[in-house]
């Protein structure tokens, strides 16, 4: 039993067993953690098995043997004062240095911090990162120095010689003390160094130390000095953009106020968005860059509900959606388009204030809008399209354009999803024109709003008529299985009869076979016999046609026959229609 007599004892003791824990919990993790290959992410545990087997296995494995090993002498030897088991136990202390090595597999973290502080978009966390893992090897380098140091004198000690333990009278002190004297050693060595003078290993591991300090200090500063210039060329860049602007607007004499809105808009844009840096797509596959505009994107094309469904159902025509949307940068009080122009693309907002308005913007209304609202979708499906509004950006604000054109081009490789989308458009332009029909006359910002609120429910209603939505998110209320065929007829044959009570007594079957009801009533069967025979006669006038054939026909009711339990009121109207040309 490994007995702890002191604080330094302690902190070894939690130490060990906390890298040991952990690193044989990675040896079962990294059978599970995929790897890349060629730029390509690897996710197969065969061959996540195979390339550890080939890399680090036997490594990983020879240390925690080692560490094993090494618990168990410990244990053994914690009252043995035999001078050899000592001496086995300062051997096996020797070789638990190699654990050290282990560090080497940590720059696959300083890689993914640093990646991470690039999607972060701060520069000074890269900066940061780079003085961090700096910092690291430095201390990590000294304590080798330290610990070796301490050896060596401890090892004269031994030998019954003196050191420079005994040179600084700290021979006896704790182990704790000991390493400290032995970093500060290692940090900032003494000139002349605090050795006898007859200790020639000592004298030369401390021209080791001062040869090992000139090259880590080096690198480091190597390290540094590159992190600083990579920085200051990025930086350099957006000054140089930033000073060609300027002096182009010099040069053409552009008043002073115009000047200072448009630097502000340069500005702006170096600052805080990524056109400043060009995406250079011959060093990606189109693959991974159709996934990165996703990425970037999908976020606000999923607020379209119609654009949501695509991405559930088709992933890869939604990728190409992603692609194939422009990304558009505006000023301040900068129109996006104007009320009576023609819509030449659906326009998205995703950042920034905008505001929408009636024509005149001097006197008009300005409803603010936050957040992602979308208009003029139907310019993706009819030509020509007006807006009824006029949208401008109130800050500095970002969209998105899709047109028309772009979007055929995505959906030509997909039948079915074309299908789909000719559907919507159907229905889409069914929606807007009975909201147009019904729209009332805007004078105030709440008008503006339920005009905008129209419209994204428009395209929500459009979307959630579609079959292949209905498919996807089936409504309950409309399945067949939970439709109650008898109820639905008692409910209109009480609606004939002008009553509120039904005669529960009457079975589907008998409902369906009667003629006569129980109380002299007419039944269905025979509404419809009475409608043909007066229809054959000629007793009934057109502008009675309808009302009658709803009325023999009790699925036809507009109120409580099936079309409209279903909401399939197109359908109604096809039915109808079918019946009188017939």
């Amino acid at each position: 039993v490994t007995v702890i007599s002191n604080f330094g004892d302690a902190v070894f003791f939690l130490n060990f067993w906390t890298a040991l824990l952990y690193w044989v919990s990675d040896f079962f993790v990294t059978f599970c953690t995929g790897y890349f290959k060629d730029g390509v992410l690897i996710m197969s545990r065969t061959n996540i098995a195979k390339n550890y087997l080939q890399s680090w296995f036997v490594f990983d494995i020879a240390l925690i043997c080692l560490d094993v090993v090494n618990a168990v002498s410990s244990s053994e030897s914690a009252g043995d004062t035999d001078s050899t088991s000592l001496r086995s136990f300062r051997s096996l202390r020797a070789l638990r240095s190699m654990r050290l090595l282990r560090l080497m597999k940590l720059g696959r973290l300083t890689v993914v911090i640093e990646e991470a502080s690039v999607a972060q978009g701060r520069q000074w966390l890269v900066l940061v990162v780079s003085l961090v893992k700096t910092a690291f090897m430095i201390l990590v380098a000294a304590h080798l120095l330290a610990c070796f140091w301490y050896y060596v004198g401890r090892a004269r000690i031994e030998e019954g010689r003196d050191a420079w333990l005994t040179v600084l009278h700290a021979e006896g002190l704790p182990g704790e003390l000991q390493y400290l004297h032995a970093l500060n050693y290692v940090l900032a060595p003494p000139a002349p160094p605090f050795v006898p003078a007859d200790s020639g290993s000592e004298r030369l591991y401390c021209l080791f130390i001062v040869i090992s300090t000139v090259i880590v200090s080096g690198i480091s500063l190597s390290r540094i000095t590159g992190t600083l210039t990579e920085l200051r060329s990025i930086n350099s860049r957006s000054a140089q953009k930033r000073w060609d602007m300027r002096r182009y607007l010099q040069n053409q004499h552009v008043p002073l106020e115009l000047t200072s809105r448009i630097m502000h808009f340069v500005d702006y844009k170096l600052k805080m968005y990524a056109e400043a840096v060009s995406l250079n797509s011959t060093l990606i596959s189109p693959a991974l860059q159709t996934e990165l505009f996703v990425s970037q994107r999908s976020q606000y094309l999923e607020k379209i509900p119609m654009l949501d469904l695509a991405g559930t159902v088709f992933p890869e025509v939604f990728a190409a959606f992603c692609g194939a949307v422009e990304k558009v940068t505006y000023g301040r009080n900068e129109v996006i388009f104007i009320s009576g122009s023609l819509a030449q693309a659906m326009y998205m907002t995703s950042m920034g204030t905008h505001g929408l308005a009636l024509n005149d913007l001097v006197e008009s209304p300005t409803l603010k809008l936050d957040g992602v609202y979308w208009f003029a979708e139907v310019s993706l499906f009819a030509d020509p399209y007006f807006h009824a509004n006029t949208l401008l950006s109130i800050s500095f604000a970002e969209g998105f354009h899709f047109k028309g054109s772009d979007m055929t081009k995505c959906l030509m490789d997909s039948p079915a999803c074309t299908s789909m989308f000719c559907e919507y458009a159907k229905d889409l332009i069914a929606q807007f024109g009975s909201n147009q029909r019904t729209s009332v006359q805007v004078k105030d910002t709440t008008g503006l709003r339920i005009v905008l609120a129209s419209q994204m429910d428009a395209s929500r209603a459009a979307c959630e008529m579609n079959s292949v939505y209905q498919f996807t998110y089936p409504d309950k209320t409309r399945d067949l299985e939970e439709f109650d065929v008898l109820d639905a007829i008692l409910k209109m044959t009480d609606k004939r009869r002008n009553r509120t009570a039904v005669v529960s007594q009457v079975s589907e079957k008998k409902l369906s076979q009667a003629v006569m009801s129980s109380d002299g009533m007419a039944s269905p069967q025979a509404w419809a016999k009475d409608f043909v025979r007066d229809y054959m006669a000629g007793r009934i006038p057109s502008t009675e046609l309808v009302d009658r054939l709803a009325h023999a026909f009790p699925e036809l009711d507009s109120m409580d026959g099936t079309h409209r339990c279903f909401s399939t009121v197109d359908e109604l109207e096809k039915t109808i229609s079918s019946c009188i040309s017939a």
